[in-house]
């Protein structure tokens, strides 16, 4: 209680150094002319906290030097096995990912999850019609960039507005600020975050500590491991009951998976009494093919290779109707596959 804080950091966006200010904060740029560790010392601390994945180096100086320190960490990233203090808030964070670290120097896990006070203290209407509002937030730095394809996708359909989370790091800021400024369905989010994920039905995020946000708040979410860190954090969200409700995997040749994959997911709801499934399928069963077996893969590696042919054509269409039908004549349908 009463300690003075100080945020030392890279030049801030506006917003955000305002935002700091009004929580108590004082605001400090690290000098571009002196090493990390000396811009700190300038301010005398007590002990530093140290969040950044770049940032080993200075955690390397502040072990080689009398300051005490703690680090903000994922999956053990930087070097902490002299630190003071360790931080991870991930569901699989465990004392077996810092076996150089006392017990009482860890603090792991959803306790110690770092919420914004002004989420914590927001609430979201949980009842209200969706509206195709959607927010896209990434990570200031949108390593993958990501954010500019999602959001020229999303706008391609005409019942969609967008809010646009762009950190000052993006590659494709300038892009994405002319996407929102020629476009009267996109918008800038103002640089907090908060407003645009209550004003959302569904955000596009990172799959990192905007988690925890949108968790907090009721937001159904796309979560994209955008990073290899976010991996297994996203992995321990599904363990722990966080609904995985779509997706899919795409094999790509190699050097070619740094675009943007669209995936369908039909979502339906199977009518009382109805089960279908492998657990049915017994010795002697009768199987009954719709189609030509292969014709849609060879149609598809036939496209990918350039190997045209006029006879050659997809068989690629809903079952939907005759599969009903099947059901509805009182055949025992064990199994189903496409």
């Amino acid at each position: 209680a009463g300690a003075r804080t100080v945020l030392l950091s890279a030049p801030l966006p506006d917003s955000l150094g305002e935002r700091a200010r009004a929580s108590g904060l004082t605001v400090a740029q690290t000098d571009p002319q002196q090493q990390d560790l000396a811009s700190i010392e300038k301010h005398g601390p007590d002990f530093v906290m140290v969040d950044g994945y770049h940032l080993g180096g200075l955690v390397e100086d502040l072990t080689a030097s009398p300051t005490r320190f703690g680090v903000i960490d994922d999956n053990n990233e930087l070097p902490t096995g002299h630190a003071d203090l360790v931080l991870n808030q991930n569901l699989h964070a465990a004392p077996t990912l810092y076996p150089d670290v006392p017990a009482e120097r860890l603090l792991l896990g959803a306790p110690y999850a770092l919420i914004r006070p002004d989420i914590t203290a927001a609430s979201r209407a949980t009842n209200r019609e969706p509206e195709g509002r959607i927010v896209v937030s990434l990570g200031g730095a949108d390593p993958t960039q990501l954010t500019y394809p999602i959001a020229k996708l999303l706008l391609d359909s005409d019942d969609v507005d967008l809010r646009l989370a762009v950190g000052v790091a993006n590659p494709r800021r300038d892009e994405l600020i002319h996407l929102a400024e020629t476009n009267p369905r996109a918008a800038l989010d103002p640089g907090d975050l908060v407003g645009s994920l209550l004003w959302a039905d569904i955000a596009v995020i990172g799959a990192g500590t905007t988690l925890w946000e949108v968790g907090h708040l009721g937001i159904p979410a796309v979560a994209v491991i955008a990073v290899d860190n976010q991996v297994q954090g996203g992995r321990a969200a599904a363990e722990a009951g966080i609904q995985i409700v779509a997706g899919d995997t795409k094999v790509v040749p190699k050097g070619k998976g740094d675009g943007i994959y669209a995936v369908t997911a039909g979502l339906g709801v199977v009518p009382p009494g109805r089960e279908i499934g492998d657990h049915k399928i017994r010795p002697d069963d009768v199987v009954i093919v719709s189609g030509p077996i292969g014709d849609h893969g060879a149609t598809i590696m036939a496209c990918r290779h350039d190997l045209g042919s006029r006879e050659l054509r997809s068989d690629c269409a809903s079952e939907a109707a005759l599969v009903e039908h099947v059901i509805q004549s009182g055949v025992n349908v064990h199994s189903l596959h496409d």
